[in-house]
Protein backbone atom coordinates (compact mmCIF):
# COMPACT_ATOMS: atom_id res chain seq x y z
CA UNK A 1 0.00 0.00 0.00
CA UNK A 2 1.62 3.49 -0.85
CA UNK A 3 0.20 6.52 0.30
CA UNK A 4 0.84 10.44 -0.10
CA UNK A 5 -1.78 13.18 1.77
CA UNK A 6 -5.07 11.93 1.11
CA UNK A 7 -3.64 9.80 -2.24
CA UNK A 8 -3.62 5.65 -1.82
CA UNK A 9 -3.44 3.18 -4.15
CA UNK A 10 -2.77 -0.59 -3.52
CA UNK A 11 0.03 -1.99 -5.74
CA UNK A 12 -0.93 -6.32 -6.45
CA UNK A 13 -0.62 -8.41 -8.63
CA UNK A 14 -2.69 -7.47 -11.29
CA UNK A 15 -1.47 -3.74 -10.95
CA UNK A 16 1.20 -3.10 -13.86
CA UNK A 17 4.09 -1.68 -11.25
CA UNK A 18 3.87 -5.00 -9.31
CA UNK A 19 7.00 -7.10 -9.65
CA UNK A 20 7.58 -10.25 -8.31
CA UNK A 21 10.66 -11.18 -5.88
CA UNK A 22 11.54 -13.72 -8.27
CA UNK A 23 11.59 -10.72 -11.02
CA UNK A 24 15.27 -9.49 -10.69
CA UNK A 25 17.36 -7.57 -13.02
CA UNK A 26 19.68 -10.67 -13.55
CA UNK A 27 16.86 -13.11 -15.41
CA UNK A 28 16.84 -14.22 -19.22
CA UNK A 29 13.19 -14.06 -20.60
CA UNK A 30 14.26 -15.65 -24.44
CA UNK A 31 16.59 -18.97 -24.68
CA UNK A 32 18.13 -17.62 -28.35
CA UNK A 33 19.90 -13.49 -27.78
CA UNK A 34 20.10 -11.44 -30.22
CA UNK A 35 23.04 -11.42 -32.53
CA UNK A 36 21.83 -9.39 -35.62
CA UNK A 37 19.74 -8.64 -38.35
CA UNK A 38 19.45 -12.44 -39.46
CA UNK A 39 17.55 -13.64 -35.87
CA UNK A 40 15.85 -9.88 -34.72
CA UNK A 41 12.50 -10.87 -36.74
CA UNK A 42 12.10 -14.25 -33.73
CA UNK A 43 13.89 -12.48 -31.19
CA UNK A 44 11.22 -9.42 -31.01
CA UNK A 45 8.71 -11.71 -31.31
CA UNK A 46 10.24 -14.16 -28.43
CA UNK A 47 10.32 -10.84 -26.05
CA UNK A 48 7.62 -9.05 -26.99
CA UNK A 49 5.66 -12.25 -25.99
CA UNK A 50 7.58 -12.96 -22.67
CA UNK A 51 7.31 -9.08 -21.40
CA UNK A 52 3.66 -8.85 -21.82
CA UNK A 53 3.38 -12.42 -19.60
CA UNK A 54 5.51 -10.23 -17.16
CA UNK A 55 2.75 -7.81 -17.74
CA UNK A 56 5.95 -4.96 -18.48
CA UNK A 57 5.17 -4.44 -22.34
CA UNK A 58 3.26 -1.08 -21.46
CA UNK A 59 7.39 0.60 -21.06
CA UNK A 60 7.93 -0.89 -24.69
CA UNK A 61 5.31 0.44 -26.25
CA UNK A 62 4.85 4.05 -23.69
CA UNK A 63 1.12 3.48 -22.73
CA UNK A 64 2.37 4.28 -19.03
CA UNK A 65 5.33 6.71 -19.69
CA UNK A 66 6.59 8.75 -16.54
CA UNK A 67 4.96 11.81 -17.43
CA UNK A 68 1.62 9.99 -17.18
CA UNK A 69 2.96 8.58 -13.75
CA UNK A 70 3.53 11.74 -12.37
CA UNK A 71 0.12 13.08 -13.44
CA UNK A 72 -1.66 10.86 -12.19
CA UNK A 73 0.24 9.85 -9.23
CA UNK A 74 3.28 11.02 -7.90
CA UNK A 75 4.23 8.55 -5.26
CA UNK A 76 4.49 5.83 -7.94
CA UNK A 77 7.61 7.47 -9.91
CA UNK A 78 9.67 4.86 -8.04
CA UNK A 79 7.82 2.09 -8.81
CA UNK A 80 7.76 3.60 -12.63
CA UNK A 81 11.57 3.77 -12.63
CA UNK A 82 12.02 0.26 -10.79
CA UNK A 83 9.95 -1.31 -13.49
CA UNK A 84 11.80 0.48 -16.24
CA UNK A 85 15.50 -0.33 -14.86
CA UNK A 86 14.18 -3.63 -14.45
CA UNK A 87 12.96 -4.40 -17.92
CA UNK A 88 15.82 -2.33 -19.48
CA UNK A 89 18.44 -5.03 -17.69
CA UNK A 90 16.11 -7.99 -18.93
CA UNK A 91 16.53 -6.68 -22.46
CA UNK A 92 20.28 -6.37 -22.37
CA UNK A 93 20.84 -9.73 -20.78
CA UNK A 94 19.13 -11.10 -24.04
CA UNK A 95 21.56 -9.64 -26.41
CA UNK A 96 25.09 -10.30 -27.39
CA UNK A 97 27.43 -8.70 -25.73
CA UNK A 98 28.92 -6.57 -28.74
CA UNK A 99 25.64 -5.25 -28.75
CA UNK A 100 24.83 -4.78 -24.91
CA UNK A 101 27.59 -2.44 -24.56
CA UNK A 102 25.82 0.81 -26.81
CA UNK A 103 22.55 0.10 -24.73
CA UNK A 104 24.23 0.68 -21.34
CA UNK A 105 23.68 4.17 -21.52
CA UNK A 106 19.97 4.00 -23.06
CA UNK A 107 17.54 5.33 -19.88
CA UNK A 108 14.45 4.01 -20.68
CA UNK A 109 13.26 0.61 -22.30
CA UNK A 110 11.65 2.36 -24.79
CA UNK A 111 14.51 4.03 -26.09
CA UNK A 112 16.44 0.45 -26.01
CA UNK A 113 13.57 -1.11 -27.97
CA UNK A 114 13.61 1.36 -31.02
CA UNK A 115 17.13 1.92 -31.25
CA UNK A 116 17.46 -2.32 -31.77
CA UNK A 117 14.25 -2.11 -33.92
CA UNK A 118 15.88 1.05 -35.58
CA UNK A 119 19.62 -1.17 -35.87
CA UNK A 120 18.34 -4.84 -36.83
CA UNK A 121 14.69 -4.76 -38.37
CA UNK A 122 15.14 -5.10 -42.28
CA UNK A 123 12.76 -3.36 -44.53
CA UNK A 124 9.47 -5.31 -44.96
CA UNK A 125 10.39 -4.91 -48.84
CA UNK A 126 13.50 -6.98 -49.27
CA UNK A 127 12.20 -9.51 -46.46
CA UNK A 128 9.05 -10.59 -48.03
CA UNK A 129 10.43 -10.86 -51.63
CA UNK A 130 12.93 -13.39 -50.49
CA UNK A 131 9.76 -15.13 -48.75
CA UNK A 132 7.44 -15.01 -51.33
CA UNK A 133 10.63 -15.91 -53.65
CA UNK A 134 11.29 -19.00 -51.43
CA UNK A 135 7.81 -19.79 -51.37
CA UNK A 136 7.48 -19.84 -54.83
CA UNK A 137 9.90 -22.41 -54.93
CA UNK A 138 9.61 -24.45 -52.44
CA UNK A 139 8.49 -28.08 -52.50
CA UNK A 140 8.60 -31.52 -50.79
CA UNK A 141 11.61 -33.05 -52.21
CA UNK A 142 13.53 -35.59 -49.83
CA UNK A 143 11.22 -34.48 -46.68
CA UNK A 144 7.85 -35.65 -45.27
CA UNK A 145 4.96 -34.77 -45.55
CA UNK A 146 5.33 -33.26 -41.92
CA UNK A 147 9.02 -31.80 -42.52
CA UNK A 148 7.14 -30.24 -46.02
CA UNK A 149 4.70 -28.41 -44.17
CA UNK A 150 6.34 -27.34 -41.01
CA UNK A 151 8.73 -25.62 -43.25
CA UNK A 152 5.84 -23.78 -45.05
CA UNK A 153 4.46 -22.80 -41.78
CA UNK A 154 7.03 -20.83 -40.94
CA UNK A 155 7.68 -19.13 -43.96
CA UNK A 156 3.68 -18.09 -43.95
CA UNK A 157 3.86 -16.94 -40.42
CA UNK A 158 6.96 -14.74 -41.06
CA UNK A 159 5.54 -13.10 -44.50
CA UNK A 160 2.25 -12.64 -42.09
CA UNK A 161 4.10 -11.02 -39.46
CA UNK A 162 5.24 -8.13 -42.07
CA UNK A 163 2.19 -8.52 -44.11
CA UNK A 164 -0.59 -9.22 -42.11
CA UNK A 165 -4.01 -9.64 -43.11
CA UNK A 166 -6.38 -6.91 -43.56
CA UNK A 167 -9.37 -6.70 -41.42
CA UNK A 168 -12.61 -4.62 -40.76
CA UNK A 169 -11.79 -2.24 -37.45
CA UNK A 170 -14.78 -0.23 -38.06
CA UNK A 171 -17.36 -2.50 -36.24
CA UNK A 172 -19.89 -1.46 -38.39
CA UNK A 173 -19.44 -4.24 -41.53
CA UNK A 174 -22.50 -6.29 -42.22
CA UNK A 175 -21.01 -7.91 -45.04
CA UNK A 176 -18.59 -10.24 -43.42
CA UNK A 177 -15.58 -8.87 -45.17
CA UNK A 178 -12.89 -10.13 -42.86
CA UNK A 179 -14.55 -13.49 -43.18
CA UNK A 180 -14.17 -13.70 -46.89
CA UNK A 181 -10.45 -12.47 -46.87
CA UNK A 182 -9.47 -14.96 -44.25
CA UNK A 183 -11.07 -17.91 -46.61
CA UNK A 184 -9.39 -16.36 -49.53
CA UNK A 185 -5.85 -16.18 -47.80
CA UNK A 186 -6.29 -19.89 -46.21
CA UNK A 187 -7.35 -21.03 -50.07
CA UNK A 188 -4.12 -19.53 -51.19
CA UNK A 189 -1.82 -21.68 -48.51
CA UNK A 190 -4.00 -24.83 -49.34
CA UNK A 191 -3.17 -24.17 -52.94
CA UNK A 192 0.58 -23.13 -52.58
CA UNK A 193 0.89 -26.69 -50.28
CA UNK A 194 -0.55 -29.00 -52.75
CA UNK A 195 1.87 -27.64 -55.67
CA UNK A 196 4.49 -28.63 -53.97
CA UNK A 197 3.55 -31.86 -53.15
CA UNK A 198 5.84 -34.90 -55.10
CA UNK A 199 4.18 -36.59 -57.57
CA UNK A 200 3.13 -39.62 -55.78
CA UNK A 201 0.14 -37.84 -53.92
CA UNK A 202 -1.20 -36.28 -56.90
CA UNK A 203 -4.04 -38.97 -56.71
CA UNK A 204 -5.05 -38.07 -53.29
CA UNK A 205 -3.60 -34.18 -54.11
CA UNK A 206 -6.92 -33.92 -57.19
CA UNK A 207 -9.10 -35.68 -54.51
CA UNK A 208 -8.52 -32.93 -52.49
CA UNK A 209 -9.18 -30.26 -55.15
CA UNK A 210 -12.62 -31.88 -56.23
CA UNK A 211 -13.80 -31.13 -53.00
CA UNK A 212 -16.40 -28.11 -52.42
CA UNK A 213 -15.76 -26.19 -50.95
CA UNK A 214 -11.92 -26.43 -50.38
CA UNK A 215 -11.16 -27.35 -47.03
CA UNK A 216 -8.36 -25.72 -44.46
CA UNK A 217 -4.85 -26.02 -44.75
CA UNK A 218 -5.22 -28.38 -41.70
CA UNK A 219 -7.63 -30.49 -42.99
CA UNK A 220 -5.50 -31.06 -46.06
CA UNK A 221 -2.02 -31.54 -44.09
CA UNK A 222 -4.13 -34.26 -41.65
CA UNK A 223 -5.33 -36.13 -45.30
CA UNK A 224 -2.13 -36.24 -46.46
CA UNK A 225 -0.69 -37.92 -43.42
CA UNK A 226 -3.37 -40.41 -43.38
CA UNK A 227 -2.49 -41.19 -47.37
CA UNK A 228 1.38 -41.38 -46.31
CA UNK A 229 0.85 -43.80 -43.35
CA UNK A 230 -1.74 -46.34 -45.45
CA UNK A 231 1.14 -45.90 -48.20
CA UNK A 232 3.93 -47.00 -45.95
CA UNK A 233 1.87 -49.99 -44.76
CA UNK A 234 1.04 -51.07 -47.54
CA UNK A 235 4.26 -51.26 -48.59
CA UNK A 236 5.34 -53.05 -45.55
CA UNK A 237 2.99 -55.98 -46.30
CA UNK A 238 3.51 -56.54 -49.77
CA UNK A 239 7.29 -56.29 -50.47
CA UNK A 240 8.21 -59.38 -48.77
CA UNK A 241 6.06 -61.75 -50.45
CA UNK A 242 6.75 -60.39 -53.67
CA UNK A 243 10.08 -61.05 -53.77
CA UNK A 244 9.90 -64.42 -51.94
CA UNK A 245 8.21 -65.34 -54.85
CA UNK A 246 9.75 -64.06 -57.28
CA UNK A 247 12.68 -65.74 -56.14
CA UNK A 248 10.48 -68.94 -56.15
CA UNK A 249 9.36 -68.47 -59.35
CA UNK A 250 13.29 -68.62 -60.54
CA UNK A 251 14.09 -71.22 -58.60
CA UNK A 252 11.22 -73.21 -60.13
CA UNK A 253 11.99 -71.81 -63.86
CA UNK A 254 15.78 -72.40 -63.57
CA UNK A 255 16.76 -75.14 -61.34
CA UNK A 256 13.68 -77.36 -61.58
CA UNK A 257 14.15 -81.33 -62.67
CA UNK A 258 12.41 -80.88 -66.10
CA UNK A 259 14.95 -78.00 -66.97
CA UNK A 260 18.00 -79.50 -65.44
CA UNK A 261 21.29 -79.71 -67.98
CA UNK A 262 23.85 -80.91 -65.92
CA UNK A 263 27.42 -81.72 -67.40
CA UNK A 264 27.82 -85.71 -66.38
CA UNK A 265 29.02 -88.50 -67.59
CA UNK A 266 27.72 -88.97 -71.25
CA UNK A 267 25.09 -91.67 -71.43
CA UNK A 268 25.31 -94.50 -74.89
CA UNK A 269 22.88 -94.13 -77.51
CA UNK A 270 21.84 -96.74 -79.21
CA UNK A 271 21.65 -97.03 -82.92
CA UNK A 272 19.15 -99.03 -83.69
CA UNK A 273 15.98 -97.76 -81.82
CA UNK A 274 17.42 -94.33 -81.15
CA UNK A 275 16.91 -94.56 -77.17
CA UNK A 276 20.08 -93.74 -74.18
CA UNK A 277 21.20 -96.27 -71.91
CA UNK A 278 22.34 -98.76 -74.08
CA UNK A 279 24.27 -99.89 -77.24
CA UNK A 280 22.81 -101.71 -80.00
CA UNK A 281 24.75 -104.75 -78.71
CA UNK A 282 22.43 -104.88 -76.31
CA UNK A 283 19.29 -103.44 -77.86
CA UNK A 284 15.97 -105.72 -76.73
CA UNK A 285 14.70 -104.86 -79.83
CA UNK A 286 17.23 -106.10 -81.94
CA UNK A 287 18.21 -108.98 -79.74
CA UNK A 288 14.91 -109.99 -78.52
CA UNK A 289 13.28 -109.10 -74.60
CA UNK A 290 14.71 -111.61 -71.32
CA UNK A 291 11.76 -113.74 -70.40
CA UNK A 292 9.26 -112.51 -67.77
CA UNK A 293 10.12 -108.74 -69.27
CA UNK A 294 6.96 -107.17 -69.06
CA UNK A 295 5.94 -104.08 -71.49
CA UNK A 296 3.71 -100.93 -70.16
CA UNK A 297 3.50 -99.49 -73.55
CA UNK A 298 5.51 -97.07 -76.14
CA UNK A 299 5.03 -94.34 -74.26
CA UNK A 300 5.85 -95.89 -70.86
CA UNK A 301 9.06 -97.38 -72.23
CA UNK A 302 10.23 -94.59 -72.92
CA UNK A 303 10.22 -93.22 -69.79
CA UNK A 304 11.38 -96.36 -68.11
CA UNK A 305 14.43 -96.86 -70.41
CA UNK A 306 16.69 -95.28 -68.03
CA UNK A 307 14.66 -97.23 -64.80
CA UNK A 308 16.13 -100.52 -66.32
CA UNK A 309 19.56 -99.52 -67.59
CA UNK A 310 21.48 -101.57 -64.97
CA UNK A 311 18.90 -104.53 -65.56
CA UNK A 312 19.68 -104.84 -69.25
CA UNK A 313 23.57 -106.19 -68.94
CA UNK A 314 22.30 -108.37 -66.07
CA UNK A 315 19.68 -110.33 -68.95
CA UNK A 316 21.79 -109.89 -71.81
CA UNK A 317 24.58 -111.71 -69.87
CA UNK A 318 22.59 -114.44 -68.84
CA UNK A 319 21.79 -116.12 -71.98
CA UNK A 320 19.21 -118.76 -72.25
CA UNK A 321 20.32 -122.35 -72.45
CA UNK A 322 18.85 -124.51 -75.29
CA UNK A 323 17.48 -127.44 -74.41
CA UNK A 324 17.50 -130.85 -76.65
CA UNK A 325 15.64 -133.36 -76.72
CA UNK A 326 16.64 -137.28 -75.48
CA UNK A 327 16.85 -139.45 -78.55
Amino acid sequence: MASSGSTSISIDESHPFFLHHAENPGLVLVSQPLIGGENYPTWARSMERALRIKSKFWLIDGSVSLTSAMEKVPILVQSWARCNDIVVSWIINCVSPRIATSMVYRKTAKEVWNKLQNLFSQGNGPRVYQLQKDLASFSQGELSVTEYFTNLSILWDELQNYEPIPTCSCEKCVCNVNEKISKIHHREAVMQFLMGLNDSFSHVRGQILLMDPIPSVEKVFSLLIQDEKQRSVGQGNNGGPFVESTALAAKGTSFGPKNYKGKGKERPTCSHCGLQGHTVEKCYKLHGYPPGYKTKGKASLVNQVSAHIDSQDSFLHAQPQTQFPFT
